[in-house]
């Protein structure tokens, strides 16, 4: 052990300031070693819809809809009217958007006395857009006959690639059909609608409190909750016979914009009648919108495998280096074969009480259906007719040489040309006097070779990584 210089005057600290200096210590090491990619979320936006009672939402936040619109392809009977909209059947002095003064947006539907029903419909088209995040609203919605109110998101895109192809996520959708004490959350695009229900706690329904409705939206992964992100009741991923216009590219990148509405009659809540309450307010507390904080994606390891051609096979994937509060991660994969599909079961990974995760890889081929050709060097179809000729020219063979073992005799010729039918086809059979050029073998099947099938992790802050796997097809 080493000894201070002499120079130096050798001072300890206190029994007290020791203790304390060591206990902080202890707590730097502990906390330096807490993993760093714990998921957290960053307001990015939002409308508190705080201000005096009567007045119009934030109008650099917030555009309006006016009009039925042929019913909005719903068959809705609402006329929608913005908060400035004084033309009949809107009316300024008894608006149908406004602020309560209390730090709530109320979206009333009214039975006029000319007997149509008015509404509103506001959007952030043109003012806000977001890709990705965590998007939520607190609200208390009104229950009745034909009353549809609606928290949603449309694709940016839609002026230009039109619905479905720009998507829809409904974050929150309640009508009649549904309950006063369930809502639903869906998704469109092409060839793709699901819609996921979720029952309110017993005793409580959509119109005696509030609730915040909300999703979480990532690359390949769509989460939908109620209350707290952590109460997650729906998670969709792509299908592989769907559109997916829910991922953002360089070449189209497609934000979303927000809707709240309150529609009136429709296909699905059906049509309002006398028990319709008139007017019914939905009531928004705040719309928010967070940004996840950067985590890295977990590293990917799987051995490789092989599978006849026809059947199918698998390997294991372990996911590690994630925090325990990662939350959820989506699962793809690509570069399958001719012929062949690649899947992940599960296709989506939760870290939020674990820091490891596994999967399951799968690659299921096709065998070749097509009979393959006879002859060495000749297709299928005009090796079958040539084995058609040698069986009958052997049947003829045959029967002349039974006709002359019962003294039939047959005339030479008959004898001569049997022979020589016979003699040319059995060459024909054999394959070696075929000029025709070999034909590929068919198309359809998985052929055989290595390849290389690509795994992608998606975490919800956007962060991807990647991992070749290697698959043999025999």
């Amino acid at each position: 052990m080493l000894s201070p210089p002499r120079s130096l005057p050798v001072t300890w600290p206190s029994a007290p300031k020791f203790r304390l200096r060591l206990f902080a210590l202890v707590l730097l090491l502990a906390f330096s070693a807490l993993p760093l990619a714990a998921q957290t979320w960053n307001l990015v936006w939002s409308s508190e819809f705080n201000g005096p009672a009567g007045a119009a939402p934030n109008a650099a936040k917030w555009a309006y809809e006016t009009g039925n619109n042929n019913g909005w392809g719903n068959q809705e009977q609402e006329y929608y009217c913005p908060p400035s909209d004084n033309t009949a059947p809107c009316s300024t002095a008894d608006p149908n958007i406004y602020l309560d003064g209390s730090g709530h947006l109320v979206i009333q539907a009214m039975h006029t006395a000319s007997g149509v029903w008015t509404s509103g419909r506001m959007k952030t088209q043109g003012l806000f857009t977001t890709q990705y995040g965590r998007i939520e609203a607190r609200m208390q919605l009104p229950t009745g006959p034909g009353l549809w109110p609606a928290f949603w998101m449309l694709g940016a895109d839609i002026t230009t690639a039109g619905w479905p192809a720009c998507g829809e996520l409904d974050i929150m959708e309640n009508v009649p059909p549904l309950g006063p004490g369930v809502v639903q959350a869906s998704v469109h695009a092409p060839n793709f609608n699901t819609g996921n229900p979720y029952n309110l706690p017993t005793g409580e329904t959509v119109s005696n409190g509030f609730h915040v409705y909300g999703v979480i939206w990532s690359p390949n992964l769509i989460q939908y909750y109620v209350d707290s992100p952590a109460n997650v009741f729906a998670t969709v991923t792509p299908s592989a016979t769907g559109g997916w216009p829910f991922n953002a590219s360089s070449a189209s990148p497609n934000p979303f914009f927000l809707l709240l509405n309150l529609a009136v009659g429709g296909s699905w809540p059906g049509a309002p009648n006398a028990s319709t309450p008139s007017p019914a307010a939905m009531l928004v507390d705040y719309v928010r919108v967070y940004a996840p904080s950067p985590v890295p994606a977990p590293a990917i390891s799987g051995a490789g495998f092989s599978v006849s051609a026809g059947a199918s096979g698998s390997t294991t994937l372990t996911l590690t280096g994630q925090s325990a509060t990662t939350g959820k991660v989506a699962l793809a994969c690509a570069n399958a074969p001719a012929g062949a599909t690649c899947s992940i079961a599960p296709n989506v990974v939760d870290f939020s009480t674990a820091s490891t995760a596994t999967a399951t890889l799968s690659l299921a081929t096709t065998a070749n259906s097509s009979l393959p050709p006879l002859g060495g060097s000749r297709g299928a179809p005009r090796a079958w007719a040539e084995l058609l000729a040698c069986a009958l020219a052997v049947a003829l063979a045959l029967g002349i040489f039974r006709a002359r073992a019962t003294c039939r005799r047959p005339p030479p010729w008959a004898v001569a040309a049997a022979l020589l039918a016979l003699a040319l086809t059995l060459a024909s059979c054999g394959g070696s006097a075929s000029p025709v050029p070999a034909t590929p073998a068919p198309s359809g099947g998985t052929p055989a070779g290595n390849y290389s099938l690509t795994v992608t992790a998606y975490t919800v802050s956007g962060a991807t990584s990647t991992a070749s796997i290697s698959a043999t097809v025999n």
